[in-house]
């Protein structure tokens, strides 16, 4: 029996939509074909629907300002039908409650800047029946028990209903980590969603639920830790690329990430100087509840050049590497510019250096300086060698780094695990 409040005919509409695109979107031409005539519809309707973007009169996508969180929350009234301003939304959020037929959540705000969104119980629907045609191939055909942990309660992950095919159940990481793998155990969960320090906690505990599905979300997946989860598990590791602005890419049934396309429309700009990198402008035509139109996002991905071997035109990701906030940036050695280095350039030096250690954090703490915490009783060779190759790539990029390399416990945070970050605000930035 599914929640009264559950559109179930919304998320079975998006379910069958999803799968019927999987096999309909065979090309680029295809994709952009469809993404004009949901854009399309979307601009003449429900964009016009909410104060910000009404009686503007513009056609095109590429009309619209480019819009920001900070915009967003400083007039987000403007851009949901309901009208609800945020100081209205935070209250809701905060005492549990929600306008009839929405549903009020917010992003966990790690980077100091909370997000507030607000979707319609259809939406809702519709964003999990999308999720489990991405995300569970063999659905409805096999039942799923669906365990998602996170650091933020949200009302997607509610339950929608006691149903016979599929239950699904949220874990706050607020409750703490120790009781956690009792509770999956009592859960007895065949798919897990969870951060990648969550996952390897939980393989490290050795206490590990039997599941057939397991994805990583929430967080930079790197390499270090991907290869203890998979091990340990025994079950090749998916992604899920999520976030409060809406659902941003899956991984395919080989295993590499796409973008989804099919709900939202990309516009990738250029990361930083040299990186390789973009960073998404997002449309996501699938929401009309709030408009999220021309969204500029703080991410930096790393595209794929080729295509992949599932057949899907959706553009694939080799990597979501981080946020512009975690960018670091030096002075030249001749002290006349300054060295932008971005986060996976930093973690693969680490890496490459050192492959047996088990974690690490990197820090910009002034203009020039930047500490590397390493776990205790690293071997001495693991350090030196993480010193060489970070003191080699500072040297290669003409970079003025003072590195300091220290030892020190590294619990898994509650909040999301920023294994490079950067604790100074250069002026001007």
């Amino acid at each position: 029996m599914t929640h009264p409040d559950f559109d179930l005919a919304a998320a079975m509409g998006a379910f069958l939509r999803t799968r019927w695109l999987q096999l309909r979107l065979r090309s680029r031409a295809d994709l952009e074909a469809y993404q004009a005539g949901r854009i399309g519809q979307w601009l003449s309707q429900a964009v016009p629907a909410v104060s910000f973007y009404r009686a503007r009169g513009w056609r095109r996508l590429a009309d619209l300002p480019v819009t920001d969180k900070a915009m967003l929350m400083a007039c987000f009234d403007g851009f949901n039908r309901l009208g609800l301003t945020a100081e209205a939304g935070w209250a809701h959020f905060r005492a549990g409650t929600a306008p009839p037929g929405h549903h009020v959540g917010a992003s966990t705000g790690t980077s100091g800047n909370r997000g507030l969104y607000v979707i319609s119980a259809r939406e809702r629907a519709q964003w999990l029946g999308t999720m489990l045609a991405k995300t569970l191939p063999h659905f409805p055909f096999e039942r799923a028990r669906v365990a998602v942990i996170l650091p933020q309660n949200a009302a997607l992950y509610r339950q929608p209903g006691r149903g016979s095919l599929l239950s699904l159940r949220f874990f706050d990481l607020h409750e703490g980590f120790d009781g956690l793998p009792g509770r999956l155990a009592a859960y007895r969960p065949d798919t897990l969603v969870a951060p990648p320090k969550v996952l390897r906690f939980l393989a490290e505990e050795a206490r590990l639920p039997s599941v057939r599905r397991l994805f990583s979300g929430a967080e930079v997946l790197d390499p270090m830790d991907r290869g203890v989860i998979e091990g340990r598990f025994g079950v090749t590791l998916g992604e899920i690329y999520m976030a409060t602005e809406g659902l941003l890419a899956t991984t395919c049934r080989h295993g590499r990430l796409h973008l989804a396309e099919d709900v939202m429309h990309f516009e990738l700009e250029p990361g930083p100087a040299g990186s390789g990198l973009v960073s998404p402008v997002i449309s996501d035509f699938s929401r009309s509840a709030q408009i999220m139109a021309r969204y500029r996002l703080n991410d930096l991905l790393r595209l794929s050049s080729s295509p992949c071997s599932c057949g899907s035109p959706l553009q694939a990701v080799e990597e979501v590497v981080g946020r512009n906030d975690d960018v670091l940036s030096f002075p030249s050695v001749e002290g006349r510019r300054r060295i932008a280095i971005t986060p996976d350039i930093l973690r693969n030096s680490i890496l490459n250096a050192a492959q047996g250690l088990g974690d690490f954090r990197c820090m910009q703490v002034s203009e020039d300086a930047l500490v590397v915490l390493l776990p205790p009783g690293t071997e001495d060779a693991t350090r030196r060698a993480v010193e060489y190759a970070l003191l080699a790539l500072f040297q290669r990029l003409g970079a003025r780094v003072l590195l300091h390399i220290e030892e020190k416990d590294l619990p898994p945070p509650i909040a999301k695990l920023r294994r490079v970050s950067r604790a100074f605000e250069e002026p001007g930035r």
